[in-house]
């Protein structure tokens, strides 16, 4: 190829789809096409989310670029300028539901496990409750490392998500605060009571409160003689009593005990029930006219449901006895 003809060659771009736009980088390759074929100026340079992961991880401080601009022809050259960007690699994961933000070391690989789960969180959530107002989206996540307090300020603002690493973290949970509605000043346990049940029947992480085990649970809380009045919980507004960070056993009692009368609710009565006395004061409750039975009838037959229960308690002896004796800290 002439210089002259090298001058005319037309350089191909492709415009980035406006879904696409904003959630990482897009690499793409140098192609010189010449008399003889073509020369992929760019062979060198690391492409896979795993090749640019690992170049970004062995590469804990790049040298100071040159003063001068490197040459295309030159991968090497690429390759830093490419990795001078790992630091800001996969910041945020964003479209119209979703705005992930990356406040910890996490891979691309966590951010979109975590993703993933929001989708599957809002798909049950649509079967359960209906279609999500527009006005609830996006929902911004934040990704914090270390083994922080899960919360969404009480389901009015961004989730604020720890435990990532460990694969514990409440998502699914969260998410149920942000969409079906929390109103603190009505009480918690139907609120805390329904978001664990949806993290334990549709998330893949094992997470605070009920590790996926919340009726066997209760069988110890009882068998231990550790069971909180549950009417009193009921009865528990603004986190004024059990529900408080302060109290953080009673705390987890109170959520474990909510999860399985919910739990119970929903697959013995259905679900249609359980959502017309969510997120109500519990006087406004109406159980005589939905279950035929007051609040406290419902209770004892669960209650009784939860301790004639068969089957092996011991994972759940277990869980009881880390959270009784302060074994981790409570997300």
């Amino acid at each position: 190829m002439e210089d002259e003809e090298k001058a005319k060659a037309p350089t191909v771009v492709h415009s980035v789809p406006r879904e696409l736009r904003g959630i990482g980088i897009r690499i793409e390759d140098d192609v010189l096409i010449t008399a003889n074929g073509c020369e992929v100026l760019t062979a060198g340079t690391p492409k896979t989310v795993d090749e640019v992961e690992r170049a970004c991880a062995e590469t804990p401080r790049l040298p100071r670029p040159p003063s001068r601009r490197p040459r295309v022809r030159e991968p090497v050259a690429l390759a830093l300028l490419l990795l001078a960007g790992c630091a800001t690699f996969q910041t945020e994961l964003r479209d119209a539901r979703f705005t992930l933000v990356n406040h910890g070391n996490f891979t691309s690989t966590e951010l979109q496990r975590v993703r993933a789960q929001l989708d599957v969180g809002l798909s049950a959530l649509e079967r359960s409750i209906g279609p999500i107002p527009a006005h609830k989206f996006p929902v911004v996540v934040n990704l914090r490392p270390g083994r922080g307090v899960s919360h969404s300020y009480g389901g009015q603002g961004a989730i604020e998500l720890y435990w990532v690493h460990e694969e514990r973290a409440p998502i699914i949970h969260e998410l149920t605060h942000v969409l079906a509605g929390y109103t603190s000043a009505n009480g918690h346990w139907t609120q805390e009571g329904f978001a664990s049940y949806m993290q334990d029947e549709y998330g893949e992480d094992v997470a605070f409160p009920t590790q996926k085990v919340a009726h066997a649970l209760v069988k110890v809380i009882r068998q231990e003689g550790s069971f909180l009045p549950m009417l009193d919980v009921m009865r528990d507004r603004s986190r004024g009593k059990y529900f408080g960070l302060g109290t953080p056993w009673e705390r987890w009692l109170a959520y474990t005990q909510s999860t399985s009368l919910t739990r119970y609710l929903i697959e013995t009565y259905g679900a249609a029930k359980f959502l017309k006395i969510y997120d109500r004061p519990v006087e406004a409750m109406d159980f005589v006219g939905l279950y035929g039975k007051s609040a406290g009838a419902l209770i004892d037959e669960w209650s009784k449901f939860v301790t004639e229960l068969p089957g092996d308690t011991s994972a759940a002896r277990a869980v009881y006895f880390s959270m009784r004796g302060g074994g981790r800290r409570l997300p």
